[in-house]
C-alpha cells in the first residue's frame, strides 16, 4: 500500500499473492501519486473475491497514477481470470495518465480524468518472453515481437530512464524507441520501425508508416476491420528489402467504413516471419451511403460495401456478352462489406450487379479483373 509520490522503475513484479491487489495506491484518506514507467508484472495472484488486479485504487480521494511503457501478462483473480489493472476506480478526482502500455484487454475504465494513448493488447499469436521459467538467466527478458520497439520515449525520458540501464544492466535504449517492460531487447531488429500514422482527409483515410532501417524486408500489409476482431486485408506494399536509410510508405483509403475503421499495419520478413507493427482507428460519419465496390482493378478478391442495406442481397459479376459468370446471395444486417472470391475468374471487363433484376438493384461500373 503506497501514499505519497511513488515511483517506480526498471522493476518486475513477479508471483506476488495478495488479497486485492499487488500494489493498492492510496489509503482511507489523502491524495497521493503513483508513476510506473518501465515495468513488468508477470503472474501474481489475488486470493480474495473482491480482487482489482495488479494496481488498485483504494479511495475517491487518491490523486493520480501515470502508468507508461508497462507490461501486464498473466495476472489472475481468486476465479482464474485474468486481471491486470483495476477497471472500476474512483470517479470522483482520479487522474490516470495510461500510454505505451501492453495490457492483457483493452483499457475501459470509468475515471473522470483519464488519457489512454497508444496501449496494446496481448495476442497469443506474438512473441513476448525469451523465457517464463523463473529460473533461466533469460526469465522475462523480451524477444523480438510484440514488446519491442512500442515504449515512448518521452515518457521515460521523463522517467530519468532513457540514457540509464535495463533491470539487466544493459543500455536501457538499444534501437529507435524505448521498449516495453524491464528489460530492453538485445537483438538486431529486421525492421527499425518508426510511426504509423492515420488520417482523415475528406470521405478517405490516408495511411503513412516509416521505417529507419530494413533487412530482409519483404512487404507489409494493411488490414480494416470495424472491430479489432475482424481485420480484412486491404492491400500490400512491398519492403525495401535491406537498406539502412529511412523509408516512408503510404496508403489511401478510398472507401472507409461508416463508424469506426481500425487499421492494422503488420511487416513480413522474407522468411516468412511477421510482426504487427501497430494499429490505428479512425471514425466516419459518412452521408449519403452509397454502395461501392473496390479495389478496381480487382485480382484475387473484390469488396462489396453496401450501405443501408438489411435482408437478403444478390450480387451478380455478368460479362460484357450479358453472360453469368459468378452469382452469390448474402444476408446482410446493416451497412457492411462483403468479400468475392475472383481466383476462378478470367481476366477481362465486367459488370457487377447488385440485386439484379429487383426494385432496387445497382448497377456498377466496369470491374476489371486482372
Amino acid at each position: 500500500m503506497l501514499t505519497g509520490t511513488v515511483n517506480l522503475s526498471n522493476s518486475v513484479f513477479f508471483g506476488n499473492q495478495a488479497k486485492v491487489a499487488t500494489i493498492i495506491a492510496g489509503t482511507g484518506s489523502g491524495k497521493g501519486t503513483l508513476n510506473a514507467v518501465n515495468n513488468t508484472f508477470y503472474q501474481n495472484r489475488f486470493t480474495d473475491a473482491a480482487a482489482r488486479g495488479v494496481i488498485a485504487f483504494q479511495n475517491t480521494n487518491f490523486g493520480e497514477a501515470n502508468l507508461h511503457n508497462n507490461i501486464f501478462r498473466d495476472n489472475k483473480d481468486a476465479s482464474d481470470v485474468l486481471y491486470d489493472l483495476e477497471r472500476s476506480v474512483p470517479t470522483n478526482t482520479v487522474i490516470l495518465d495510461l500510454k505505451n502500455n501492453l495490457f492483457e484487454t483493452i483499457y475501459t475504465g470509468v475515471a473522470t480524468k483519464v488519457s489512454v494513448e497508444n496501449n496494446y493488447t496481448y495476442s497469443s499469436l506474438l512473441p513476448l518472453f525469451a523465457s517464463t521459467t523463473s529460473a533461466d538467466a533469460n526469465f522475462l527478458h523480451l524477444v523480438e515481437g510484440q514488446a519491442t520497439e512500442r515504449g515512448n520515449n518521452s515518457l521515460a525520458t521523463a522517467a530519468g530512464l532513457l540514457v540509464g540501464i535495463d533491470l539487466f544492466g544493459n543500455n536501457r535504449l538499444l534501437h529507435t524507441n524505448i521498449d516495453l517492460g524491464a528489460y530492453e531487447y538485445q537483438g538486431v531488429l529486421p525492421v527499425q520501425f518508426d510511426y504509423f500514422k492515420a488520417t482523415k482527409s475528406g470521405n478517405t483515410a490516408s495511411l503513412t508508416w516509416r521505417t529507419i532501417s530494413e533487412t530482409d524486408n519483404s512487404h507489409f500489409v494493411i488490414e480494416r476491420g470495424s472491430s479489432l476482431t475482424n481485420f480484412k486485408e486491404l492491400t500490400q506494399k512491398a519492403g525495401a528489402g535491406t537498406t539502412v536509410s529511412a523509408t516512408l510508405y503510404s496508403f489511401v483509403d478510398q472507401n472507409p467504413l461508416n463508424g469506426t475503421n481500425y487499421y492494422r499495419l503488420t511487416q513480413y520478413d522474407k522468411n516468412g516471419t511477421s510482426k504487427v507493427l501497430g494499429e490505428q482507428a479512425l471514425n466516419f460519419s459518412i452521408n449519403g451511403l452509397q454502395n461501392s465496390v473496390y479495389p478496381n482493378p480487382a485480382a484475387q478478391k473484390v469488396f462489396v460495401k453496401l450501405a443501408d442495406t438489411k435482408g437478403g442481397v444478390t450480387v451478380d459479376l455478368v460479362s460484357l456478352t450479358g453472360q453469368t459468370i459468378l452469382a452469390k446471395a448474402y444476408n446482410i444486417s446493416g451497412n457492411e462489406e462483403i468479400a468475392i472470391d475472383l481466383a476462378e475468374v478470367p481476366r477481362g471487363s465486367y459488370i457487377l450487379w447488385i440485386n439484379k433484376g429487383k426494385n432496387n438493384n445497382d448497377k456498377k461500373k466496369l470491374l476489371v479483373v486482372k
